[in-house]
């Protein structure tokens, strides 16, 4: 697992978190 696929991972969930919230 490279850093880079971690970070566009997290970046995913956060989108998603944002979504919800809104």
């Amino acid at each position: 697992m490279s850093f880079l696929g971690i970070f566009v991972k997290y970046m995913a969930l956060g989108n998603q978190r944002m979504f919800s919230m809104s």
